[in-house]
């Protein structure tokens, strides 16, 4: 998580800001006060909106009772985004030191039709 690393931030803005024109102004241990709980209200905020307002807006989960039964090799005809060519480092090594034939084939969105199948 980059909750607390990005609350640095606000603990920052809240420092940098004090005694401004139209801001407060704190001192001392006031002021480690004042930025400790911007950190930490930067914090919950962050974890409260990644725990439950992002998930409304993201994808939902796929229905494991459809997929039970389907292998690798199946899903792989009608998705050809898989962990394998997706992986850079799994198609170079596939090409250069396993020598497979045809090379595994990295996967670019919209070039699905030029990834060569290898039954192997």
């Amino acid at each position: 998580l980059l909750a607390p690393i990005v609350g640095v931030i606000a603990a920052c803005l809240t420092f940098k800001s004090n005694c401004t024109a139209g801001n407060h102004c704190y001192d001392g241990a006031a002021l480690v006060a004042v930025c400790c709980a911007a950190w930490l209200a930067h914090v919950i905020v962050h974890i409260c909106f990644l725990k439950y307002i992002l998930p409304l807006c993201g994808v939902r989960s796929h229905d494991n009772e459809k997929l039970a039964g389907v292998t690798y090799k199946e899903c792989a005809t009608f998705l050809p985004a898989t962990w394998f060519s997706t992986n850079p480092v799994h198609c170079l090594r596939s090409k250069y030191i396993f020598k497979h034939n045809p090379p595994c084939d990295f996967y670019r969105c919209g070039r699905e039709d030029l990834i060569r199948a290898n039954p192997s």
